[in-house]
């Protein structure tokens, strides 16, 4: 089942939780005044069946009513099911002459390890197949903290490659872009990382990154 776009499961569940909402108030509404036993639970595979006390229309909220609660728990149950889908974004610049600079956004994340870690939300994939002459490879990202110093760095996922060059810091809790270039890149089709850490156990922010590629 393709995945729905969240517009659209907002949406539909907004409109599934107003239904029910105005079943239940029409059932609080006309029900008589003095007090009735409530319909018997209906078991799953069993015929709904309802309190003899009840009027038909009542009896027929009140099942409608089921039915929609049932539907609401079938989409919630599909939603959790889906996995979460991340887009990278690349854009293209042209410069001077023949010489063009591409932009691939890798994300965001924290942590308050003091031992690197990945950060899930900024894996990439780049294939040098589709940048013909590097020209260079430059390694960006928006850092803060509130004490010691929040530390970021590229990592070739597909290899394990450490891009010890590209290492950044920042000890502020004013977010901070910093960059590192000239960095090498890898040749193939390899998967990219971006690795956190802070220095003093303080919740370091990775705001965003992202990797400019300089062609020729």
């Amino acid at each position: 089942m393709p995945k729905l776009p969240q517009t659209i499961t907002n949406l539909t569940l907004g409109v599934l939780i107003v239904n029910v909402i105005g079943l239940w108030t029409v059932y609080l509404i006309s029900k008589p005044d003095k007090a009735s036993p409530l319909p018997s639970v209906v078991a799953e595979g069993e015929s709904p069946l309802v309190d003899s006390k009840l009027t038909d229309i009542e009896a027929d909220e009140l099942i409608e009513l089921k039915y929609q609660v049932d539907e609401i728990s079938e989409v919630v149950a599909t939603l959790a099911a889906q996995p979460a889908t991340i887009t990278k974004t690349v854009t293209q610049t042209v410069s001077t002459g023949s010489t063009k600079e591409y932009v691939i956004y890798l994300g965001s994340g924290s942590t308050v390890s003091r031992d690197w870690v990945e950060v899930d939300g900024t894996k990439t994939t780049i294939n040098t197949a589709n940048y013909p002459v590097v020209k260079n490879l430059e390694f960006q990202a928006s850092l803060k903290i509130v004490g010691g110093e929040a530390r970021a760095r590229l990592k070739n996922k597909t290899t394990g490659a450490i891009f010890h060059d590209s290492e950044v810091m920042h000890n502020s809790s004013t977010t901070t872009w910093v960059s590192r270039t000239g960095l090498p890149l890898h040749g193939g089709n390899n998967e990219y990382v971006v690795e956190l850490r802070s220095t003093s156990g303080e919740l370091a922010h990775l705001e965003g990154a992202r990797v400019r590629i300089t062609v020729e």
